[in-house]
């Protein structure tokens, strides 16, 4: 299997394009606010697009492919089975076998349906945001939004409804399975190497180790907020009940880039030898 997930990432991001020259950085204000507030223009939802190469008339493996999405974002890929999604899909166990051959192909092709578009979203902002720059470097706040923005942007209501986040939850609950490394290792590649590269480009005041700590630190909170609303503004249990908090896409990615860009602006304290 971990052959054939190299052979996949491969053939989805050969077109993505390599690092940009990117030279020594120099100090440049803040910008608040995301890219949207900001008024500039960022590519489409990466599920407005077409996610996986299945024919138009085969409306039976997208059917099958949505249930099982749902299932897994809500039970998790052990206790899901194949006849639980035959039986949500309206199909039958031939049928998805017929189509994905076994549950662990079923996964890794939903599983690739998200991650490729948002990956591919993720290095166009970044090469954007270094256009943007005269010295060819991008600002640490775009760095920061243009890896958070995609996947959030699955859970956009106006866009997705409901569906959106199944497909957030969706996305949580396999960045944080057991063997996520597999997929990091097919699928995240070039999207890992671009962004701490540019990150030690941009910081050059921190230490490595510390630049891949707060790197996996962003995608641990990445991970969190990708479970929706109902996590990230759930109050203490002491607290008495309130009325439901108000929650977009674009507020969710603000506070997230406001946290991460915090957390990699501040000076490091672990000395490593």
């Amino acid at each position: 299997m971990s052959e054939r997930l190299h052979d996949n990432r491969r053939s989805a991001v050969r077109t993505a394009g390599g690092p940009a020259d990117i030279s020594m950085p120099t100090k440049q204000p803040a910008k608040k606010g995301t890219a949207a507030q900001r008024g500039q223009t960022t590519p489409p939802s990466p599920a407005s697009a077409p996610l996986l190469a299945v024919p138009a008339a085969d409306r039976k493996k997208t059917q099958i492919l949505d249930a099982a999405e749902s299932l897994f974002a809500e039970q998790g890929f052990t206790r899901v089975s194949i006849r639980d999604i035959a039986v949500a899909a309206k199909a039958n166990v031939a049928a998805v076998n017929y189509h994905f051959g076994s549950k662990e192909r079923l996964f890794e092709a939903l599983f690739a349906r998200r991650v490729i578009p948002v990956n591919t979203m993720r290095l166009e902002l970044l090469r954007a945001a270094e256009a943007r720059s005269p010295h060819g470097k991008p600002g640490l706040r775009d760095l920061v939004e243009a890896f958070v923005r995609p996947p959030l942007l699955l859970g956009d209501p106006i866009s997705h409804g409901a569906q959106g986040l199944v497909m957030m939850r969706f996305l949580s609950r396999t960045l944080a399975m057991p063997r996520e490394h597999v997929f990091l290792e097919a699928y995240y590649g070039e999207v890992r190497s671009r962004f701490i590269g540019c990150l030690a480009t941009i910081l050059p005041g921190l230490p490595y180790e510390t630049i891949l700590w707060r790197y996996n630190l962003m995608v641990g909170a990445l991970i969190y907020a990708l479970a929706g609303p109902q996590r990230m503004l759930r109050p203490p249990a002491a607290e008495p009940p309130q009325p439901p908090r108000h929650w977009s896409v674009e507020n969710a990615i603000t506070e997230i880039v406001d946290f991460c860009a915090a957390g990699f602006s501040t000076a490091g304290n672990v000395i490593y030898k």
